[in-house]
């Protein structure tokens, strides 16, 4: 048996040097605190390998396996010319027509625009003035009469007038008066003349020329001569396409805006139409700015979604082998519009369609396959099979050796080549 260190050394020996041989005792005491500790990891290993080691077993044996499968798929088109017709309710394959639906709406504007054109242009002066009879109490009436100013402009006044009147007060005439409008012989700006006084020449050489007379309170306008900004033929068609182009663009705004999210309206259906439009002003007419007012209708020939989708699934599943199926999700429909008849309410369009197909994989046959399979015999099984691209194995998260015994805890995915898998 080999000797024990206190077989070397016998207590006796050691205990007069007890106090010189200090490192030896604290090479002892050091020597038992790593016995405590080595005990303390070995109790958390234990620890961790009862409370890990079912959690392993439980993965391995009891856990689901998701099976990923990529199968092989084919794209397929098929063009079709439908009508959409707002006096049925639902599709007629034979027939290709579905059924569709009337949206209207309605928008009314108004803009205003500035005047491009230019046109030579004059105008009379024209003013208020009041006409006085001092000559007798009798009224005084004169047909269109001239009046000339005091610096020999000479007026008209608008139509015929009678001038009441002079009367007596405390011994003192009162004219009689009226407020007439007249207007410039001439046009230009040298008749707008400030406030002054009037003669009527037609009375000269008489005694009423003197007591017959007219005055202006304010100065006269209007009169000019020269070039003006006008209203082309350009500016009133230009504004008239803007405002109605802008109505239109609401309109079918609103058109999209008040269908539902199943249903398919397209912008070439939409049949617009101008009810009223007017101009505050003529072509040619003199002014810098003039105002375009419109009433626009948009109507169009909408249809379901689901009804066009199912209506080509039908084509194209009657042409399918009973083994082929459509990939769900893969329809891309392309639509050209032919004709619209709103009043026959019917609408033709060309379509363009395209799905994505493959062969059916009988699921059940594969699950029951995979039974207690090794995971390596199940991938070389997996990736054999004659319409499939690929096929992962997922499991989490611990590795398993073997598939389940049980078919319920296998769980078949399709993925498709639009899930990052190239054939």
């Amino acid at each position: 048996m080999p000797k024990k260190f206190f077989d070397i050394i016998p207590p006796a020996r050691i205990l007069p040097k007890e106090k010189t041989e200090e490192p030896i005792l604290e090479k002892r005491t050091a020597l038992k605190k790593p016995k405590k500790k080595r005990g303390a990891f070995g109790f958390l290993v234990i620890i961790a390998v009862l409370l890990l080691v079912p959690g392993f077993v439980y993965s391995v044996l009891f856990s689901d396996v998701d099976v990923d499968i990529w199968p092989k798929t084919e794209r397929i088109t098929l063009s079709e010319t439908v009508t959409v017709d707002l006096n049925i309710s639902s599709v007629d394959l034979a027939a290709n027509t579905i059924s569709g639906r009337l949206v209207t709406s309605e928008k009314v504007g108004s803009a205003e625009f500035a005047s491009t054109g230019q046109i030579q242009t004059e105008g009379k002066a024209r003013g208020k003035i009041t006409v006085y009879n001092a000559y007798s109490s009798s009224p005084r009436n004169f047909i269109p009469s001239r009046f000339v100013s005091a610096d020999g402009k000479l007026f008209w006044s608008i139509g015929s007038i009678t001038v009441p009147g002079a009367s007596q007060e405390g011994g003192k005439t009162i004219p009689g008066e009226v407020e007439i409008t007249v207007e410039a012989a001439e046009p230009g700006p040298e008749y707008n003349i400030e406030p002054t006084t009037f003669a009527l020449p037609g009375l000269a050489g008489t005694a009423l020329y003197t007591s017959t007379y007219a005055k202006s309170f304010n100065t006269m306008s209007g009169g000019h001569r020269g070039e003006v900004s006008s209203v082309s033929q350009d500016d009133f068609n230009q504004a008239g396409e803007s405002l109605i182009s802008d109505l239109n663009s609401q309109s079918k705004n609103e058109l999209f805006g008040s269908i539902r999210d199943d249903m398919v309206l397209l912008d070439q259906a939409i049949v617009t139409e101008t009810l009223e439009e007017k101009s505050s002003h003529e072509v040619g007419a003199g002014t810098d700015k003039f105002k375009i007012e419109a009433r626009v209708k948009s109507e169009a020939v909408a249809f379901s979604q689901a009804e066009i989708e199912n209506f080509i699934l039908g084509k194209v599943t009657s042409d399918l082998d009973s083994d082929r199926i459509i990939q769900e999700g893969s329809l891309d429909i392309e639509y050209n519009v032919f004709s619209v008849d709103l009043g026959s309410g019917q609408m033709i369009i060309d379509i363009e369609a395209s799905a994505n197909i493959y062969d059916d994989i009988d699921v059940v046959s594969v699950e029951r396959s995979l039974l207690g399979k090794s995971i390596s015999e199940s991938k070389i099984f997996l990736n054999s099979l004659p319409k499939v691209i690929k096929a992962e194995l997922n499991y989490r998260p611990f590795i398993r050796f073997s598939m389940p015994k049980n078919e319920k805890d296998i769980e078949i995915n399709f993925k498709f080549n639009d899930d990052g898998v190239d054939e």
